[in-house]
């Protein structure tokens, strides 16, 4: 049986870096986008491809890095996210991308934490994402009843818990990817699976787009569909109220 080609990941050279592409979600009026592109030059790739979508002003121009700007008309859907995140993909000209809101900043050490890692997970991967007072926040957790109540997709009913955050370095099991979260604010993606499994375009802001994108990739991939490099961070350039289950000790 002929092998699906939009699976396969293009083939490393010795001794080449494997390039990204990075992707920042704005509505062009964001106090922090320019210390979000910042993070990107100081401390990610060189040379990397940056794509801004939203707004109707160009971010500028950024010395060694080559910035994509997508306007974008905020009226057409308010809060349409799934939509520009699935721009990203469709524009990008890497296979790994980096996918942000303009308010998260890449941390010092970025780059060496993420090297060497890059072949080591085939669909998305998750970095570990602080709030402004350097505290976790949720990205890496498995999603609870009250969010389910408000984002399910209607496929089965979900147990009766609050939602857990997870360790870093927890085992991923079918039973955990079945029911696990990946925050939308900010996460890694193989190209080729964004393209495969896009964002539902019916959901925007506050609906819930990631609950379900994260619920489509596990009925595509199974627990293959997620990852943890714990040895690179980020962190937001405001800060954000946790949610309740962020305040109990990590599932282990």
């Amino acid at each position: 049986m002929a092998k699906n080609k939009s699976w396969l990941l293009p083939v490393i050279k010795e001794n080449e870096k494997p390039k990204w592409s990075f992707g920042i979600v704005t509505h062009g009026d964001s106090p922090h986008l320019q210390s979000s592109l910042n993070s990107i030059v100081a401390h990610g790739p060189e040379g990397s491809e940056i794509i801004v979508v939203g707004g109707d002003k160009s971010p500028g121009r950024w010395e060694k890095n080559h910035l994509i700007w997508i306007p974008f008309n905020e009226e057409i859907k308010k809060g349409w996210l799934s939509k520009k995140k699935n721009l990203i993909a469709e524009v990008a000209t890497n296979e790994n991308l980096c996918i942000m809101h303009d308010y998260v900043a890449l941390e010092s050490g970025w780059i060496k934490g993420v090297r060497g890692f890059e072949d080591n997970w085939w669909r998305t991967c998750m970095h570990r994402v602080l709030n402004n007072n350097g505290d976790r926040y949720r990205g890496w957790d498995l999603i609870g009843n009250d969010a389910w109540h408000d984002y399910g997709d209607g496929k089965e009913p979900f147990f009766d818990t609050p939602g857990k955050t997870l360790s870093y370095n927890i085992d991923m099991t079918d039973e955990i990817a079945r029911w696990f979260y990946m925050s939308g604010g900010y996460f890694c993606a193989k190209r080729c699976t964004m393209l495969e499994v896009p964002l539902d375009e019916d959901r925007v802001a506050n609906q819930g787009e990631d609950v379900k994108w994260c619920r489509d990739l596990y009925f595509k991939y199974g627990k293959d569909s997620f990852c943890m490099n714990p040895n690179a961070s980020v962190r937001f350039l405001k800060q954000k109220d946790p949610v309740p289950w962020q305040k109990l000790p990590p599932l282990s």
